[in-house]
C-alpha cells in the first residue's frame, strides 16, 4: 500500500568538535521539527530571481502535496545544517561525512544546492565557498579533491551554478566559465574530467546548465549549450532513454538529467521521449542507483534524485500523480545510512547534496525560497 505521508524517525546527527551540537531532527506527521538549536546566524539576504537549482523558473509549475512540501521544507533546512557539521576545520566539505578528507566536487555541490534553498548565505556557506575559491587549479577548473588534482566538469560547472545564484564573484565566475569552454569536445559533450577521452552524459548536462546560467553576462555561451545539446539528441536511443556515454546502454539518471537540457533549450521530441521513458520504467515507484567509470573511476549516479530532478523540472498535470509517488518514495529513503541525514560510519557526503537538490526543485514548483 502506498503511504500516505513522509514520516522520516529520530536522527541524531554526528558532533564536530570544533563547533558543538545537539542536533535532535524528528519528521513526524506533523512535520516539524521537535528538538534543535537554533539557527545559526545568516549574512544579508541576497537577491535571486528564481529558487530552481539551475537558475530558471519552471514553466508550468505542479501543485504538490502537502506533505511533500513540508518534507521539502524541512529538509531544505536540515540539510545545509548536516554540511556545516561535518565541514572540515578549514572550509571544506569532505566526501565521506566527517574527518575524511576535504572533496572539492563535494563542496562545490554542497554551495550550489545551499545556495537554492535559502536568500540568505550562512558563515559556513562563506567558508566553504572561501576554501573552494583558494583550491581552484590553475586550469580554472575545481578538484575532485583539493588544488592540484584533477579537475572535474560536474566540480567547476557545479561550482558556476551556486556563483550565479550566490551572485558577485564576478571574476571567479568567469574564470570557471572559460575553464568549460576549453575543456568542451569539438563535437560538443565534456568528459568527466577534461583528459578523458569518453564524453560523460552526465557531466556534459552540468556544464550545459551551468554556461546557459551564465550566457546572461556572455551570449557566446548559446552556441557551446546548442552544441552540446545537439550530441544529447544524437546518443537518446529510441525508446527515449540516454546512456551515459556514447554506445551505452540508456540509463534514468542520465535521461533524467538530460530532460532538464532538452526543456531548456526547446527540443520537445526529445524532452517527450525522455520524459515518458522515465515515468514508464519507474519500479516500485523508483529507480536504480547507476554506476559510470570513467579511466576507471567508480561514480554511482544517484538516479532517484536525477530522474525526480528531471521530471520536477519538466512536470505537468497528468504526470503529476505519478510524480508525486516518486518524490514521496524518495523522500522515505532518506532513513537509510546511504543518504547522509542518519550519519552512519560512512556516511556519503553526495547523495545528501542529491536530496537536497531535490527538494529545492520540488520547492520550485512551489515558488518558494527560504
Amino acid at each position: 500500500m502506498m503511504s500516505s505521508s513522509v514520516v522520516l524517525t529520530q536522527v541524531d546527527l554526528p558532533v564536530n568538535p570544533s563547533r558543538p551540537r545537539n542536533f535532535t531532527i524528528i519528521l513526524g506527521s506533523n512535520n516539524q521539527v521537535s528538538q534543535g538549536e537554533t539557527t545559526p546566524p545568516h549574512r544579508a539576504s541576497r537577491a535571486v530571481g528564481t529558487c530552481s537549482p539551475i537558475g530558471r523558473k519552471i514553466a508550468n509549475p505542479i501543485s504538490l502535496e502537502k506533505d511533500l512540501t513540508d518534507s521539502a521544507i524541512l529538509l531544505s533546512k536540515t540539510i545545509p545544517r548536516w554540511f556545516e557539521n561535518v565541514q572540515n576545520y578549514d572550509g571544506g566539505i569532505p566526501s565521506d561525512a566527517q574527518g575524511s578528507p576535504n572533496c572539492g566536487w563535494v563542496t562545490a555541490g554542497a554551495i550550489w544546492a545551499t545556495a537554492s534553498v535559502s536568500q540568505t548565505s550562512p558563515e559556513w556557506l562563506d567558508r566553504a565557498l572561501a576554501w573552494l575559491l583558494a583550491n581552484t587549479n590553475p586550469d580554472g577548473g575545481i578538484p575532485i579533491y583539493s588544488r592540484g588534482s584533477d579537475s572535474l566538469t560536474d566540480a567547476t560547472a557545479h561550482a558556476l551554478l551556486a556563483l550565479q545564484l550566490l551572485g558577485g564573484h564576478y571574476d571567479a565566475s568567469a574564470a570557471l566559465s572559460q575553464s568549460l569552454v576549453a575543456t568542451q569536445k569539438h563535437d560538443g559533450p565534456w568528459s568527466w574530467r577534461a583528459t578523458d577521452a569518453t564524453p560523460s552524459t552526465c557531466s556534459t548536462v552540468f556544464a550545459v546548465l551551468a554556461l546557459a546560467v551564465r550566457s546572461t553576462v556572455d551570449a557566446t555561451l548559446d552556441a557551446k549549450g546548442e552544441k552540446a545539446a545537439q550530441w544529447l539528441r544524437s546518443i537518446q536511443h529510441p525508446d527515449g532513454s540516454v546512456p551515459l556515454t556514447t554506445g551505452a546502454i540508456g540509463t534514468p539518471a542520465s535521461t533524467g538529467l538530460a530532460l532538464i537540457v532538452y526543456k531548456l533549450l526547446g527540443a520537445d521530441q526529445a524532452r517527450a521521449a525522455a520524459r515518458d521513458h522515465l515515468l514508464q520504467t519507474r519500479a516500485k515507484r523508483a529507480w536504480p542507483i547507476v554506476i559510470e567509470r570513467p579511466s576507471g573511476h567508480t561514480i554511482l549516479r544517484n538516479s532517484n534524485a536525477y530522474a525526480l530532478l528531471g521530471l520536477l523540472y519538466d512536470a505537468d498535470e497528468p504526470s503529476r500523480p505519478r510524480i508525486c509517488s516518486s518524490l514521496r518514495r524518495y523522500f522515505e529513503s532518506v532513513q537509510a545510512a546511504s543518504v547522509g541525514l542518519e550519519a552512519a560510519p560512512g556516511t556519503r557526503t553526495w547523495p545528501t547534496r542529491d536530496l537536497l537538490l531535490v527538494a529545492a526543485m520540488s520547492l520550485a514548483n512551489q515558488d518558494r525560497l527560504l
